[in-house]
């Protein structure tokens, strides 16, 4: 668990951050601005989905013990997770970007 340790800090911090940018949205700014940056924190949330996914496939397919540091459990429940923020995260961005109430999902 340890050895996760600056890993698990890189994965806090670009959640807060992307938190923070979704923050002014979420308190009720119904300006341009405020949706812009809640739009920005969702795709800074899909490109680490993007990039969680495939480390996952590179260190499973690549490392000697991939499937040991990453079992299959745990590659089904991050596919579900990942593929759910991209799913909802793009329609999102493309289509509903100023509507005050999608800053909420």
């Amino acid at each position: 668990m340890l050895n996760d340790w600056s890993k698990m800090q890189g994965i806090y911090l670009q959640h807060f951050i992307g938190g923070a940018l979704c923050l002014p949205a979420v308190l009720g700014y119904d300006q341009p601005w405020a949706c812009s940056l809640a739009c920005l924190g969702v795709l800074s949330e899909m490109g680490w989905e993007m990039s969680d996914m495939a480390d996952i496939v590179i260190t499973r397919s690549t490392a000697v013990d991939g499937k040991e540091r990453i079992p299959d459990t745990l590659v089904m429940i991050m596919t579900i997770h990942h593929s759910m923020t991209l799913t909802l995260g793009l329609p999102l961005v493309m289509k509903y970007r100023n509507l005050l109430t999608s800053t909420y999902i």
